[in-house]
């Protein structure tokens, strides 16, 4: 049984993160800076990208990528192990969002 510990949701700018990255390995790119940001969340933990997520990374194609994203970052324990699982949020426009601690 997962025991959730610490919940977040963060607006990341992927345009700005992926500035003069190939246009073949955008994609990809997107991925790693997601899991490298969860990172910063928890350093020691194991990092789960939802398949939500991903489908909405990959939307446009490998080279096409939506400019931001809303991401909700849970940490859980589970059998003495860290895992951050990383979900899409559906949001109309991201004006005016923050980081928001959720319980």
């Amino acid at each position: 049984m997962a025991k959730v510990i610490k919940i977040r949701e963060d607006t990341l700018n992927l345009k700005k993160r992926l500035h003069r990255v190939t246009f073949s390995k955008r994609a990809p790119k997107a991925i790693k800076e997601l899991r490298a940001y969860a990172h910063t969340f928890s350093r020691e933990a194991e990092v789960r990208i939802d398949a939500a997520l991903n489908h909405y990374v990959w939307s446009k194609g490998i080279r096409h990528l939506p400019n931001s994203v809303r991401v909700r970052m849970v940490l859980e324990e589970e059998d003495d192990k860290h895992i951050i699982t990383l979900s899409h949020v559906a949001v109309t426009s991201f004006k005016g969002l923050l980081t928001e601690k959720c319980e």
